[in-house]
C-alpha cells in the first residue's frame, strides 16, 4: 500500500525524473545551443562598443532586439516547435504556488549572500530608471516581463539541451544536471557584463548565485512557467524595494 502511494506522488516533488527533449538528435541540440549562444552574444557584444551616429546605434539595437528574441524561436522550431515548447512549460497548477513563493526566497537569499562576498557593486540602470519622476511604470513592468521572459527562454534551453547533450555522451542523471547548470548559469551570467559596466565578479558571483536559484527551481520542478514567473517576481520585489526607497543603488544591484 505504502510502495502504492508513493508511486503517485507528482514527478516535480522530485529531482530524479528526466528533462523534455530526449528525443532530440545530437545535431539538433547542438544546433539549438549554438542559436542560444548566438542570440545571448548578440545582446552583449553591442553593448561593448559605444556608437556615436544614432541612426546606427538605432538599426544596431533594432537587430539586436531581433536576434535576442528569434533566435531562441528558431532553436525551438528545430527541436520540435509548440509541442518542444509544451514540453519545457506545461500548465501551471496550484501546488505550484507554495513552490513560486518558496524559490523567489530562495533565490533573493542566494543573491543577497552572495552579494556579501563582492566588494564593488554596480547599480542596474533600470533601478536608476524607476526612481526617474517621467518614468512610466506600467510601460517598464512590461518591457520587463517581455525581457525576462526571454531570458528565461535561453535559460532553460540551454539547460536542456546541455542535459540531454551529456545524457546522450554516457553521464549519469545528476552529473548531466551539474553541467547543465554550470553552463546556463554562467551563460546566463556573462550576457549582463555590459549591464553592470564589465563588473565580472559581481555578474559571475552575485548574478550567478540568483541565476543558480532559478536553475534550481527548473531542475527540481521541470516547468518553464513557474521559473519566469519566479524570475519575474524576483526582479519585480527588488527593483520594487529600490522604487520605494527612492536610491539609486539600494538592492539594484541584484536584478
Amino acid at each position: 500500500m505504502w510502495q502504492k502511494t508513493r508511486n503517485k506522488r507528482p514527478k516535480y516533488y522530485n529531482f530524479q525524473s528526466t528533462f523534455p527533449l530526449g528525443n532530440a538528435s545530437k545535431f539538433s541540440l547542438v544546433f539549438s545551443l549554438m542559436l542560444v549562444a548566438l542570440s545571448y552574444a548578440s545582446a552583449a557584444i553591442p553593448g561593448m562598443f559605444c556608437v556615436p551616429n544614432l541612426t546606427i546605434r538605432m538599426f544596431v539595437t533594432s537587430f539586436q532586439l531581433v536576434l535576442f528574441a528569434g533566435l531562441p524561436l528558431v532553436a525551438l522550431l528545430r527541436l520540435g516547435g509548440l509541442r518542444a515548447f509544451r514540453d519545457l512549460g506545461p500548465r501551471l497548477k496550484p501546488i505550484h504556488i507554495p513552490w513560486m513563493v518558496l524559490y523567489v526566497l530562495f533565490t533573493m537569499f542566494l543573491a543577497l549572500f552572495s552579494s556579501s562576498f563582492v566588494t564593488e557593486l554596480d547599480a542596474n540602470p533600470i533601478a536608476k530608471e524607476l526612481t526617474s519622476s517621467s518614468t512610466n511604470l506600467i510601460y517598464m513592468l512590461l518591457f520587463i516581463c517581455i525581457q525576462l521572459f526571454f531570458e528565461e527562454l535561453l535559460a532553460v534551453l540551454s539547460f536542456v539541451e546541455v542535459y540531454q547533450l551529456a545524457q546522450k555522451s554516457g553521464k549519469t542523471h545528476l552529473v548531466s544536471i551539474f553541467l547543465a547548470l554550470v553552463v546556463s548559469v554562467v551563460m546566463a551570467s556573462l550576457v549582463h557584463l555590459p549591464t553592470y559596466n564589465f563588473n565580472l565578479a559581481q555578474v559571475l558571483i552575485v548574478i550567478g548565485a540568483a541565476r543558480l536559484g532559478l536553475g534550481i527551481c527548473y531542475a527540481h520542478l521541470k516547468n518553464f512557467w513557474l521559473a519566469y514567473l519566479v524570475h519575474v517576481l524576483y526582479d519585480v520585489v527588488l527593483l520594487g524595494i529600490t522604487w520605494f526607497v527612492a536610491s539609486s543603488g539600494a538592492l539594484s544591484f541584484l536584478s
